[in-house]
């Protein structure tokens, strides 16, 4: 049986790791800090169970991002504090995750009781392996018109705090999208596989590996350190490299083809360029959606746009779906 434990404080983690093997003599624990929460993913395959301290601030929201997407149970260790729980509480309600309290002694030692329930919660969400969360839900209630609004693509920006947002766009469209979408994204491949793995069980979507024609319907999502171009003015594109985290080489290829009938999504994130591109695109007539930078997770991106005036319509992450098709219906 394998583990991973991640706290705060990763010298906790391993005080308890000891101590849950003195319960448990068979489990292989793998101890990670909290600025290594994204490492937990490289040891994911071999998972039974994640165990994490409760997030804070807004690092908790990255979290429930990646809790989301492990589908392995998870447990939530967590100090007996008040409000201690208060940023996982939907994941709670939504029976996600299990949640263990412990309380230190002297700053170092977690009680021999608190731990031994942690041991056997452990044990019991082992049994559960295999536990698959659902894919995403085709019941939400925007219908977008057939005839896309005037518009030939979409284009997702998708990088830090994004994934909650996209996931919740998609279940908020019952029958799809009726243009081709294109993601760009940023986000490591350990987090973006996942994803694509959940979001094509309800929607035909894939990371693109080589050339590809648009189909409408269709979600096309571009690795991070990746450009595409067009290679012909019906929409079939490549992949070339890309250096760093840039959009501006995906935007403009995509401007070039489709000037004045884009609508291009930019959710929550920490950074943004191409911003003269973006304007360029704005100029042509096409339309830039940004998520409502007072709710997003990663405010940073969409912040930025809006205040240089480059966001046609301002949506929070709920209602960007309902944005979507009063553009669409608009034009």
């Amino acid at each position: 049986m394998k583990i991973g434990l991640l706290n705060g404080n990763t010298a906790v983690s391993r005080t308890v790791s000891i101590l849950v093997k003195q319960f448990l003599p068979r489990i292989e624990t793998t101890v990670f800090g909290f600025d290594d929460l994204l490492a937990l993913w490289r040891a994911r395959p071999d998972m039974v169970a994640s165990v994490l301290s409760y997030p804070f601030e807004k690092k908790s929201e990255l979290t429930r991002e990646i809790i989301d997407l492990l589908e392995i149970p998870v447990v939530i260790l967590f100090p007996m504090e008040k409000g201690a729980l208060d940023p996982m509480i939907s994941l709670l309600e939504s029976g996600a995750v299990d949640a263990i309290p412990y309380k230190m002694e002297n700053g170092e030692n977690g009680t021999a009781d608190a731990v031994e329930k942690l041991a056997r919660r452990i044990e019991s969400v082992a049994a559960h392996r295999g536990r698959v969360f659902p894919p995403p839900r085709r019941t939400g209630s925007v219908k977008l018109p057939e005839s896309g609004g005037g518009y030939r693509i979409i284009v997702i920006t998708l990088s830090a705090g994004g994934v909650r947002s996209f996931t919740n766009l998609l279940s908020s469209v019952p029958g799809g999208f009726p243009l081709p979408v294109v993601v760009l994204s940023q986000l490591e491949k350990y987090i973006l596989s996942p994803l694509v793995r959940r979001v094509s069980r309800g929607y035909p979507a894939r990371v693109i590996q080589s050339e590809k024609a648009l189909v409408p319907g269709e979600i096309l999502v571009i690795p991070k350190d990746k450009s595409i171009i067009f290679t012909d003015d019906k929409g079939k594109v490549r992949l070339v490299p890309s250096k760093g985290t840039s959009f501006s080489k995906s935007l403009i290829s995509v401007e070039e083809v489709f000037p004045g009938e884009i609508l291009l999504l930019v959710l929550s994130g920490e950074l943004l360029d191409g911003e003269d591109v973006i304007s360029r695109i704005l100029r042509g007539g096409s339309d830039v959606l940004c998520e409502d930078p007072e709710y997003a997770v990663f405010p940073e991106a969409p912040k930025k746009l809006l205040s240089k005036g480059l966001c046609s319509i301002v949506a929070p992450e709920g209602r960007i779906a309902l944005a979507i098709k009063k553009l669409m219906e608009k034009r």
